[in-house]
């Protein structure tokens, strides 16, 4: 099988992992990790067919400054007690953004815990939940011995470095990846390829259905 057609392949069946997420329920954690921007592959730019957006830049090598900037793009992270998890990556840091990612997925009667970030809090009054923040520019990792986004910021690690074996991930992608990292954690067996197989099957008959349901209407 040429590299190519491999490559095909794995993003089709990284499609399902990606487009499922999962409910969240109880004390939801919910927070943002960046990743370096990546535009690795497009053909266009190694014909120069298109100017480039910025100066190549050595693979490992770290963004000129922290948190959102032309260099990064955000991730949101969001976790409950119970592992469950959802992640997406943001166009923005805006209340707008969080909403679209949360809204879906977190329940009606849960309890958001995130930093200091006027989103969270925003889309916990929109829909009516406690929130409760935590002010980690203050020093403050804990309050009341249990609202906390500890689970959350120790998940953040834990893809970041699971990517390095792909010598770069490209932004197109990042979703696909995370879902991938997201589904190793929570399938009793990741490497059985049942597990994968099931994924992709159960996407095409969404997908069908969908499909099904459009021509309907």
């Amino acid at each position: 099988m040429h590299l190519t057609t491999s490559f095909r392949w794995r993003h089709r069946f990284l499609k399902a992992p990606a487009a499922t997420q999962e409910a969240l329920a109880g004390l939801v954690a919910a927070g943002e990790t960046f990743f370096r921007r990546s535009c690795k592959g497009p053909r266009r730019w190694r014909r120069a067919e298109a100017p480039l957006e910025r100066q190549p830049r050595r693979r490992g090598e770290r963004a000129s400054k922290r948190g959102l900037s032309a260099e990064q793009v955000p991730a949101l992270i969001a976790r409950d007690r119970a592992g469950h998890t959802v992640d997406a990556v943001l166009p923005d840091l805006g209340a707008e953004a969080i909403e679209a990612v949360l809204a879906p997925v977190v329940a009606g009667d849960a309890v958001p815990c995130s930093d200091g970030a006027e989103a969270y809090a925003a889309f916990a009054a929109e829909h009516g939940l406690h929130h409760e923040p935590v002010n980690l520019a203050a020093g403050i990792r804990v309050r009341e011995g249990a609202f906390h986004i500890q689970n959350v910021n120790a998940y953040h690690g834990r893809p970041k470095g699971w990517m390095g074996r792909f010598n770069g991930v490209a932004t197109r992608y990042l979703p696909h990846y995370l879902g991938w990292r997201r589904t190793l954690e929570r399938a009793p067996d990741p490497s059985a390829s049942k597990t994968w197989i099931l994924a992709a099957a159960r996407q095409i008959l969404a997908a069908a259905r969908q499909i099904s349901t459009t021509n309907a209407n």
